[in-house]
């Protein structure tokens, strides 16, 4: 997934929707043939913000934005298998493709804490990024992660092998809050929400493009589509 899912994902067989009731502190689990709530919700952490499907759809990663953690459900069973401490006002905990890691978005904090899916433990230090960073995405291979710095309308380029911010920042348009790649991994666009554009990023320079992209209002999730020839 390289986009911010606001708060629901599908399983990867597209069987199963999960939702953040962030007012109750539970997932409720829909089945999209039926369109229907499966059982109880599952109780998670104070105000859920965003959850995130592993690759094989057997874990869930949900921000508990209200108590400054990450919740691990076992989607088999549909419960929550652990909770896990992070920085202040956790956004986003997003699943690097090749790496059994987890990365999750510190907006008070300014930083990233990193979770080692085999063991359910942060892996210290945090890493330190912008102003009030939203989520982080990751480019195909894995290899790099780009958080967008909100208060900063800036980018930072994690090295997910050193855990550490590898490049200048990469300043953008106001208010960035989440990005998609190209399918080839050299450009990414950027939504800005406090001017109402898309900012375009050559990934291999790592600058930002002339020439902003005007948009509506209040740009939120972004995806890349790969149309097929007609």
């Amino acid at each position: 997934m390289n986009f911010l899912s606001s708060g629901m994902s599908v399983s990867p067989d597209g069987e199963r929707l999960y939702v953040t009731n962030s007012e109750e502190g539970t997932v409720s689990v829909i089945n999209t043939d039926t369109n229907t709530q499966m059982g109880q919700p599952i109780p998670v952490g104070l105000n859920p913000t965003s959850i995130f499907i592993s690759p094989d759809g057997t874990r869930g990663y949900v921000a508990n934005s209200g108590e400054n953690s990450v919740s691990v459900l076992d989607l088999t069973a549909n419960n929550e298998i652990a909770r896990i401490t992070v920085g202040s006002s956790p956004a986003a905990a997003t699943i690097n493709p090749r790496r059994a890691r987890v990365y999750v978005t510190n907006v008070q904090s300014n930083n990233l804490s990193v979770i080692n899916t085999d063991t359910n433990t942060e892996i210290l230090p945090r890493i330190p990024v912008g102003t009030n960073p939203i989520v982080a995405i990751f480019t195909s291979n894995g290899d790099r992660a780009y958080v967008t710095n909100s208060q900063s309308n800036n980018l930072s380029v994690i090295d997910t092998a050193l855990n550490a911010e590898i490049s200048p920042r990469i300043p953008v348009g106001v208010r960035p809050f989440t990005l998609a790649f190209t399918p080839d991994g050299r450009r990414a666009y950027v939504t800005n929400q406090g001017e109402n554009t898309v900012s375009v990023v050559d990934t291999i320079r790592n600058v930002e493009l002339p020439r902003r992209i005007p948009v509506g209002n209040g740009p939120f999730s972004i995806v890349v589509a790969r149309i097929p020839n007609r």
